[in-house]
């Protein structure tokens, strides 16, 4: 049963739950819907990024903790390469190559694949789901109803309340 598609490397990256096993996999399918490869997850994929034509960062929320697997496709190998035992794993996005925010259930956080720095941008979130915008480089956290736009450095700029649940945050590049 599909849970959620990627797409990278001209690829597409479907996160599958197995009626017959308890852990996920993650399924890679060519653009004509050529079967390539299956990958065994220890839990949901949040998120797929591209290292390179061959290997993709996989974002894990593993019920460990959150895991940062380097997978090659192409030579079956996966590689943990980074974990936080004990927490869960909500959203991640690629702010620069090799370069990620992730936001976890207890704050939202940097990190840098090339040193292997984290570094935390706020320990005082509340949030369900973190969208990011290249252009003004600010996060916003989604919680319910309620919007919060970050800065880099992890100050509020602002809160907006909704009269329904935030689902999806947009940005129109063509202002």
């Amino acid at each position: 049963m599909p849970l959620a598609v990627f797409t990278a490397n001209d690829r597409y990256y479907v996160n599958e739950s197995p009626i017959s096993q308890p852990n996920q996999l993650l399924t890679v399918y060519a653009r004509p819907g050529l079967l390539l490869n299956t990958f065994e997850l220890g839990g949901p994929a949040i998120g797929v990024f591209a290292r390179n034509p061959f290997e993709v960062f996989v974002w894990e929320n593993n019920p460990e903790g959150l895991k940062l697997r380097l997978i090659d496709v192409e030579g079956q190998l996966v590689s943990d390469i980074f974990q936080r035992n004990g927490e869960e794993l909500r959203a991640v996005a690629e702010i620069q190559s090799g370069f990620f925010a992730f936001l976890t259930d207890q704050a939202l956080l940097r990190y840098n694949y090339n040193t292997g720095a984290t570094t935390t941008v706020s320990n005082n979130v509340d949030a369900d789901r973190m969208f990011y915008d290249d252009l003004s480089q600010h996060y916003y956290l989604a919680s319910g109803s309620t919007l919060t736009q970050m800065s880099q450095g992890g100050d509020v700029i602002s809160v907006s309340e909704f009269s329904s649940e935030v689902f999806w945050v947009g940005f129109d590049y063509n202002r």
